[in-house]
């Protein structure tokens, strides 16, 4: 997959973008996502099917990715983490 790092990066979501004067506790996240999780559900839960296969994900607005790339975004976001965090534990029991 692509280095997103390399070179100019898309700007993020305004959905993924925090509000600067509001400060979120874990709790708070975990509140929201199911809150949230809970109204998909109960949206999506009145189509039959062929209605729920028939759903598109539109195209992005320039310069912003769709719900398809912001996942992959944030996968290969966490994977530098990981990869980050692993080399300097590797570092750390090797010293």
């Amino acid at each position: 997959m692509h280095n997103i790092y390399a070179g100019k990066t898309m700007k993020a979501p305004f959905i993924l973008t925090p509000k600067l004067n509001v400060e979120y506790h874990l709790q708070d996240l975990f509140d929201l996502l199911e809150t949230e999780t809970e109204l998909l559900k109960e949206h999506v839960g009145l189509l039959n099917d062929q209605q729920v296969q028939k759903i598109r994900f539109p195209d992005p607005v320039p310069k912003y990715p769709n719900v398809v790339q912001v996942v992959k975004l944030l996968y290969i976001h966490e994977k530098h983490h990981y990869e980050v965090v692993s080399a300097r534990n590797e570092q750390y029991h090797r010293d």
